[in-house]
């Protein structure tokens, strides 16, 4: 006698299988999750507003280390994929036209260097080749130059006559702060400098020289002069910070140290991000130091109406921290990026990253009054961001408690947020995670702080 077999129909047995998968109960995370994350770090909208390019940053749980790639993403939607392939890649920065990406490469062992990448295809090739690698490009306004920071001093790494010692030296310490975690030990025969080099290749020139270090380059509005901030006293370590603003021009026929320099903001204080307006207006991120330090002292958005003039705080009355952020083991553990800050269109407003009740969002300042107007949701926090010239368009990286960080692209106009590229969707979908409830007080603590100093 024979038996017949039953067999369910294959539309059956996908529909039970999807169903089992679909209502599986999400898992608790677990410590190996974390090698699972992706981060967006240091996100550049382009010129016109149509990409973005970002750092990638994953974990190289095998050898223990993180990666960082340089990818895009159209702003009009779609997936995003990856522009370069190699493994220490960071800091893209589009030219003025959007036409070549400007990045920084670290090859293993050797210092990173800047490569260019044309956006309309073809391999990225290097454009330094410094002994003291470079960093922190910036491209000129008519796209020609690109300034950068390198610790290249020629005196001494072109110097052939000196043997490499076949052990490390000992050293001879004559300075209180001599070392920093993840960097070493200072080196004052290569301190950081401003460099540039054309666009189109050739022999890189040094703008500035001598013991203090030059951060920050940036272009003027006009393309004359290359900025920079610097800290020049002798023994700071235990003084307030007292950064100042200055100028070189780019064709300079040799290496200025302090002579020869412009100087563009002298102030008793820090200054942190800076921009120019279109009439030569300075905003940026410091504060006057105060006769007594408080715990609750905060940066203040600061504004002078050029070179030379005073400079005053248009935030003073405003009790939150101005580009001030959160706190986080989850942001972006390389290449993090700027923060949000840009002048309107019409130079009226400046928008710029505020920190207030635990999220860091994006406000609208008035150049005027200092009256702030915040933008952005209280439930997320801003990490990083870049935004179009008329400061309209800005790509951001946003998290919050629960999500590493996002790209979205936000419209300061309509203010309407639209989200990009989440890479950790598919991982928290299956994760059960904690609940996180907020708590908060109805005065600031430096408010009550100042009440009752």
């Amino acid at each position: 006698m024979r038996r017949r077999l039953a067999f369910l129909p294959a539309a059956c047995v996908a529909a039970i299988l999807t169903a089992s998968i679909v209502h599986a109960a999400p898992r608790p995370m677990v410590e190996q999750d974390l090698f699972k994350l992706t981060w967006v770090a240091d996100p550049q909208i382009s010129p016109d507003g149509a990409r973005v390019a970002f750092t990638r940053v994953t974990v190289d749980s095998s050898a223990d280390e993180y990666r960082t790639a340089i990818w895009v993403c159209e702003t009009s939607g779609g997936a995003p994929r990856p522009l370069t392939s190699g493994t220490r890649d960071a800091q893209p920065r589009w030219s003025p036209d959007g036409r070549t990406l400007a990045f920084v490469r670290a090859a293993e062992g050797k210092p990173a260097q800047i490569y260019l990448l044309p956006m309309t295809g073809g391999e990225a090739t290097p454009l330094t080749r410094l002994k003291g690698g470079a960093a922190s490009p910036h491209w000129s306004p008519d796209g020609r130059r690109i300034a950068f920071s390198s610790s290249t001093n020629p005196a001494v790494d072109d110097d052939t006559t000196k043997a490499k010692p076949k052990k490390e030296p000992g050293r001879v310490i004559t300075e209180p702060v001599f070392r920093l975690n993840n960097a070493g030990y200072f080196d004052r025969e290569h301190t950081t400098h401003v460099w540039v080099i054309d666009a189109a290749g050739g022999k890189p020139r040094q703008l500035t020289a001598g013991r203090f270090n030059e951060l920050a380059p940036e272009w003027s509005r006009d393309g004359r002069s290359v900025y920079f901030t610097s800290d020049r006293r002798k023994e700071p370590w235990f003084e307030k910070a007292d950064d100042n603003l200055y100028a070189v021009a780019p064709d300079v026929a040799k290496p200025v140290d302090g002579v020869g320099a412009r100087t563009i903001v002298d102030y008793d204080g820090a200054i942190g991000d800076w921009i120019e307006a279109a009439d030569g207006r300075i905003a940026f991120v410091g504060g006057l130091n105060p006769h007594q330090d408080h715990s609750y002292d905060q940066n203040d958005l600061m504004i002078t109406d050029g070179a030379g003039r005073p400079v005053r705080s248009l935030t003073a009355d405003y009790d939150f921290d101005i580009a001030g952020g959160v706190g986080s083991d989850q942001h972006a553990p390389r290449c993090g990026g700027q923060r949000p800050f840009a002048f309107s269109a019409d130079g009226r407003s400046i928008l710029v990253q505020v920190g207030r009740e635990g999220a860091a969002r994006l406000a609208r300042v008035d150049a005027a009054s200092g009256k702030v107007e915040e933008l952005t949701t209280t439930s997320r926090e801003i990490i990083a961001g870049t935004g179009t010239r008329d400061g309209r368009r800005w790509a951001l990286t946003m998290g919050d408690p629960t999500t590493p960080g996002d790209l979205v692209l936000f419209d300061a106009e309509t203010r309407e947020t639209k989200k990009l590229y989440g890479p950790n969707d598919a991982l928290l979908a299956g994760l059960a995670l904690g609940k996180v409830e907020s708590s908060g007080t109805r005065r600031s603590t430096a408010a009550a702080s100042r009440a009752g100093s």
